[in-house]
């Protein structure tokens, strides 16, 4: 059975890296190693847990980057822990680029 890849968004944030592991340990998912994350998150990089490695994507350059990340990962879920603050935007930017998501 092929794994389903899904992008958690909201990391370095606690809920996301718990998710993110409970994803690695059930073993049905892939993890997309990019994650959405706030404009003032100084991190490039995240390890949220053992082995694996996510690269945080800010507001400022996310719609070039997912264009990158869809021709790697053509299709994927987008699994949302972001701020509240970040919802509408994040809902708009799902909605534009076609990302099928949960929030």
């Amino acid at each position: 059975m092929e794994k389903m890849p899904i992008m958690i968004n909201g990391l370095p944030g606690n809920v996301a890296k718990i998710i993110v592991s409970a994803a690695l340990a059930d073993g049905r998912f892939t993890l997309v190693p990019y994650s959405l994350t706030g404009q003032d998150i100084t991190d490039d990089v995240c390890e949220p847990a053992p082995g694996a490695r996510v690269e945080l994507v800010r507001p400022d350059v996310r719609d070039e980057t997912i264009k990158a990340i869809k021709s790697e990962y053509p299709f994927f879920i987008s699994i949302d822990y972001t701020h509240p603050t970040a919802v509408n935007s994040n809902a708009r930017f799902y909605i534009d680029h076609q990302l099928p998501f949960v929030m």
